[in-house]
């Protein structure tokens, strides 16, 4: 029985596994390779990438070829061998065998077969000494009158390999976002890089730094580039070992020119290179120095120390992350799990908040949606959604905050739609799109009340008996999607129990357990 077991599994599954594995480890190593300092891509790049190339399976004829097993238990078919074609009894263990054998499957017609087979010596001495034995049934060959040759195998199997850990190389590189690929160290570079105006190796002081003056410092090395630098940058970033890097594009040749200060060493020679970014995502030097960048930090890390008390700034850098959006500071912090903490270009930072208060919740979506200019007493709104952080807290339906909680509401205007996303730590993110339709939304503003949701949100935890310290992993969503007469509802779900899952009225009335 133990051979039909063995049998079963397919040998070539492991080698696409390591296949898959194989590109993984080569995109590890070119993601580094590219997104990093030279120290960085010979120290972290090269190892996967000759690991991963390593990892590759070789196809051969032996390894393609299914194993011959010889089986013993009641459900295994009978075969006589009348021939085997092999190159020596006495080269290897294994070798690829033709095989010549009446197989007479139990209830069925015998039939002659050929096929060709890995087999191990002492299979064939056995076979040689009792050509009568067994073999599994899902080891049975196809029933055909051709007769396979050794050069069919490995066929197409000799790029396979090879070919799953090429595309699973680029598809890792290209969708995973470049800042995954940094790698936090010390800043090195080659003597050759350092150039006019650069500080003597070992400059103690640069440590001590701060955020205003190594600004300055930055801004005036973009100076340097060319006179158009100022109007276009692409991004600035400043780490906690004291180097600075801004990226500047060019729109003669739609490059980007990087410039680079490594603490310790001094100013490396600009860097060009082809990007896919182009002038609707640079921002102005004025907004780089707009805002008051001490008391911005400060104000970041007095929002991260809510959540981690240990929490302190690592990485600081100016972004326009939506193309044609407002540029805005991004920190991430040591010593936490926090995402960024985000802050406007004047220095306005973003609330952490937890969305299970409603309170806090309403007030920043009331304010959210009066700067998009979305119409209280209308019936604008489509979609309006609260999603805790809470652990446990679950997902009704996807949508923009099912992985970062906060609050969701899509708005329908005649000749306008949008939507309006807030996530703690992050600036509002408003959407508006001009339409053709006339149609408006589903209801407004002042028919979703805070009084309203926190009552549906009691009933749910008493239907379900949720404990008190879980009230914040909530999910309310109202909208008429989904709904079987197309009106709107209210829907919950506390924690992932659906024993608190419930379908409410508008008005707050229960209507049906569940939310679909």
């Amino acid at each position: 029985m133990c051979h039909g077991a063995y049998g079963r599994v397919n040998p070539r599954t492991g080698r696409i596994v390591r296949s898959l594995l194989a590109g993984i480890l080569i995109a590890c190593g070119v993601g580094i390779g590219a997104a990093n300092p030279w120290w960085a891509a010979v120290v972290f790049g090269t190892p996967p990438i000759v690991g991963g190339v390593l990892l590759v399976p070789a196809a051969t004829g032996r390894s393609e070829l299914p194993r011959f097993r010889r089986a013993f238990d009641r459900v295994s078919v009978p075969v006589r061998v009348d021939a085997m074609t092999r190159s020596s009894l006495r080269t290897g263990a294994d070798q690829p065998t033709l095989v010549s054998a009446l197989v007479a499957p139990p209830g069925d017609t015998p039939y002659q077969a050929r096929w060709i087979t890995s087999m191990h010596e002492r299979d064939a001495r056995a076979l040689v000494a009792d050509p009568v034995t067994a073999i599994p049934p899902h080891d049975l060959p196809r029933r055909s009158a051709t007769t396979p040759e050794f050069d069919d195998y490995p066929g197409p199997s000799a790029l396979l390999y090879a070919s799953i850990a090429v595309v699973t190389a680029l598809v890792a590189v290209f969708a995973v976002p470049e800042d995954v690929w940094r790698v936090d160290g010390p800043d090195l570079s080659l003597p050759r890089t350092v150039g006019a105006g650069s500080s003597p190796a070992g400059d103690d002081a640069d440590r001590t730094l701060g955020y205003p003056e190594r600004r300055r410092r930055l801004a005036d090395r973009i100076g340097t580039v060319g006179p158009s630098a100022g109007a276009n940058l692409l991004g600035v970033w400043f780490d906690r070992g004291g180097s600075d890097r801004a990226e500047i594009y060019d729109p003669a040749t739609g490059q980007a020119v990087t410039v680079h200060y490594i603490n310790g060493v001094g100013w490396a020679d600009p860097r060009r290179e082809a990007t896919d970014k182009r002038g609707r995502d640079t921002f102005d030097l004025s907004e780089l120095m707009s805002a008051d960048i001490g008391t911005m930090a400060a104000a970041m890390e007095t929002e991260a120390v809510k959540v981690d008390p240990a929490a302190t700034i690592a990485d600081l850098d100016m972004r326009r992350p939506d193309r044609d959006g407002d540029p805005r500071w991004q920190a991430r912090f040591t010593g936490s799990n926090l995402n960024t903490i985000e802050a406007t270009a004047d220095g306005i930072v973003a609330q952490i908040f937890d969305p299970g208060d409603l309170a806090v919740s309403f007030d920043l979506i009331h304010r959210a949606l009066r700067s998009a200019k979305v119409p209280f007493g209308s019936t604008a709104l489509t979609r309006f959604e609260i999603r805790g952080t809470a652990k446990g807290t679950p997902i009704l339906f996807a949508g923009s905050i099912q992985n970062s909680g906060g609050v969701y509401v899509e708005y329908r205007l005649p000749r306008r739609s949008g939507s309006i996303v807030l996530a703690p730590g992050e600036l509002p993110r408003i959407t508006s799109r001009a339409t053709t339709s006339t149609a408006p939304g589903d209801f407004s503003v002042d028919d979703v009340s805070r009084a309203r949701f926190e009552a549906v949100r009691d009933d749910a935890m008493r239907r379900g008996r949720v404990d008190a310290f879980d009230r914040n992993a909530v999910n309310l969503l109202m909208w008429s999607t989904f709904q079987r007469d197309g009106s709107v509802r209210i829907l919950v779900q506390l924690t992932r129990d659906d024993a608190s899952a419930g379908t409410y009225s508008p008005d707050g009335r229960f209507l049906r357990a569940g939310v679909r």
